[in-house]
């Protein structure tokens, strides 16, 4: 589940100041902005070759302890033994890409507007500048969030099984959103902690959904 996990994670940890570096470097005009997409296109170029030479798809063999635990199943759902046309026929694929589709858009919801959520929440800060330096600090914990919840998460699902840990990024998540909603600002600490939860749940979900 892990190797079967895209990456955006690093997007607002690290492309995010990067391209507004390379922008100060070559400029906000029309060749400015075409440079700063070329050289961050090499550079991605780069590191997805080293991803090519270096994932390897499991044995053949190899299936997770749930998988051998758990009794042969009965042709009538989805599984390996489906292509791609028959799997889209089948009540789990939709209610799968449902579930994906609530803890993608919900796990968004929050990274596209953590800055702006983090000066509402913090409005008494020292200065300006300090406000803008601990809101950029808010996104990067965020996707340091996203990023291990894609390694942690989906590794538990090894053991607890797809499914469960679905109900558990649905279940928790759907509560812990509630928690935002209720306590609002009251707590600084119990919003810092919720937000991490949710984010890693977010990239959990892009990990395991795949498996």
């Amino acid at each position: 589940a892990i190797s079967a996990g895209s990456s955006s994670a690093t997007s607002a940890l690290i492309a995010s100041p990067w391209s507004s570096q390379l922008m100060k470097w070559f400029g906000t005009d029309r060749h400015g902005l075409a440079a700063t997409f070329l050289v961050m296109g090499l550079v991605y170029a780069v590191f997805m070759a080293m991803g090519i030479l270096l994932v390897r798809l499991p044995p053949p063999e190899w299936v997770p302890p749930v998988v051998r635990a758990t009794a042969p199943k009965s042709r009538h759902g989805a599984g390996p033994d489906r292509t791609a046309s028959e799997a889209i026929q089948t009540r789990q694929f939709w209610l799968l890409w449902v579930v994906l589709c609530f803890n993608v858009t919900a796990g968004i919801g929050i990274l596209e507007r953590a800055a702006p959520i983090y000066r509402d929440y913090f409005p008494r800060a020292a200065s300006p500048a300090a406000l803008t330096a601990a809101a950029a600090g808010f996104v990067a914990m965020l996707s340091l969030a996203n990023s291990l919840g894609r390694i942690l998460w989906s590794s538990a699902s090894d053991a607890a099984g797809r499914k469960n840990m679905y109900r558990l990024y649905l279940g928790l998540g759907a509560a812990l959103y509630l928690v935002l909603i209720v306590a609002q600002n009251a707590s600084k600490p119990l919003f810092l902690v919720v937000c991490i939860l949710l984010l890693s749940f977010y990239g959990a979900g892009f990990a395991t959904v795949p498996a």
